[in-house]
């Protein structure tokens, strides 16, 4: 996922974030690289100091609280960075664990028949 913002005045800066499916951040400053860190927590924060601005970034990546906001010198500048995504993730729906729960239900059942031996026989 990536995207774009730009902030300051009256010289505007660019700022871009990429986050990758398998845990990677990347922060770019003006098309130039400012930080880059492999992440497999499920939410954080990074601060950047950009001249006399100071851009926070946010992040929550748990189930149905999800969100990636940015704020500029302590004041809200975007409210989700990623809305595409974010509609994908979260749904106004409850969410229903029973799927979930059979699936597991049936992976432990096929390992104690494995464990007991019923398969090698």
């Amino acid at each position: 996922m990536r995207a774009a913002f730009s902030f300051g005045t009256p010289n505007p800066q660019l700022m871009e974030v990429n986050f990758t499916w398998l845990g990677l951040e990347e922060y770019y400053l003006n098309g130039d690289l400012l930080h880059r860190q492999w992440n497999f927590s499920l939410a954080g924060q990074r601060e950047f100091n950009v001249g006399p601005h100071v851009v926070r970034i946010e992040i929550s990546a748990r189930p149905n609280k999800y969100f990636t906001r940015v704020f500029l010198d302590g004041a809200l500048y975007i409210e989700e960075l990623f809305p595409h995504y974010r509609a994908l993730v979260v749904s106004d729906k409850p969410t229903s664990y029973f799927l979930p729960a059979l699936a597991g239900a049936l992976v432990a059942a096929l390992v104690a028949l494995w464990l007991s031996g019923v398969f090698t026989r």
